[in-house]
């Protein structure tokens, strides 16, 4: 029996167009938003944008993460890891990545 190899492309390509990614477009976001992150287990991070991809920890709950901590991030897809490039500081003399959701993923929403 012959396997139609376009009929998979087309069901595949269906599959990709029809799931539900949900992804947070920083570029369109304004100066002041509020974005609260939220991970398992039962871990949460409140934080502000300021502008050309750098955040500021608003309120952070079960993480390491310090209220008024710096972090870049640009790219935010809902159900995948968060990559925050966290902003040197006197703690850190370089940037640290933190990773938010490494097993589970991330959800977000705008306030």
């Amino acid at each position: 029996m012959k396997q139609d190899i376009r009929g998979k492309e087309t069901q595949e390509k269906e599959q990709i167009e029809n799931s539900q990614v949900t992804s947070l477009d920083v570029s369109e976001l304004v100066r002041g938003d509020m974005v609260r992150f939220l991970w398992e287990p039962e871990k949460m991070c409140l934080a502000r944008y300021l502008g050309s991809g750098r955040w500021r920890v608003e309120e952070s709950v079960r993480t390491r993460l310090r209220t008024g901590q710096e972090f870049f991030c640009r790219h935010i897809v809902e159900g995948e890891p968060l990559r925050m490039l966290l902003a040197p500081s006197e703690r850190h003399q370089t940037g640290t990545v933190y990773v938010c959701g490494q097993r589970t993923g991330v959800r977000w929403e705008m306030l």
